[in-house]
């Protein structure tokens, strides 16, 4: 039992890396596109992947002795939202974040309520984590602002720093 709660503890604390990551700007730089066939490959930090601006959807996944976390990140303009999935141990942890400019929303369904962080570039943190850089295949899509919708059924705890 308590390897589950382990399990989702690593998933909803690798999100709210995503999440810092962001919000801090860590890792913000020039990123890399290259084009393949169909997709192009971003090689960065989701923070760089944010700044590029323009609509995308893009999907990447990461693997450690651990964690095998995957997921699917859609950016327009100053919006981005995630939709995560964290294997460990057999146990999969679906996990959400939305970024409207103001706050950072993560959740998850596993816990009854979920966090909102201030959206603040300024701050400063040095932790490689939230410098992490992917590989993310991606394509522009059509909008679908329904995506950046913060969920009513989800109670948020404001995190300030």
């Amino acid at each position: 039992m308590h390897t589950k709660y382990l399990g989702a503890l690593i998933g909803l604390v690798i999100i709210m890396a995503l999440a810092l990551a962001f919000l801090n700007g860590t890792g913000f730089g020039v990123g890399v596109f290259t084009e393949t066939a169909d997709t192009e490959v971003f090689s960065g930090s989701l923070a760089e992947l944010a700044v590029r601006g323009g609509a995308w959807r893009c999907t990447f996944s990461d693997i450690s002795e651990t964690v095998t976390l995957r997921g699917t990140v859609y950016v327009h303009g100053e919006q981005i939202r995630g939709d995560f999935k964290s294997d460990t141990e057999g146990i999969t942890i679906d996990s959400h974040m939305i970024a409207d400019g103001a706050f950072i929303y993560t959740w998850s369904p596993i816990a009854p309520t979920g966090y909102k962080v201030p959206y603040a570039p300024e701050v400063e943190n040095g932790s490689a984590m939230f410098r992490q850089s992917y590989d993310f295949r991606c394509a522009p899509w059509t909008v679908t602002e329904s995506l950046f919708a913060i969920p009513s059924d989800t109670e948020f705890v404001e995190i300030t720093q």
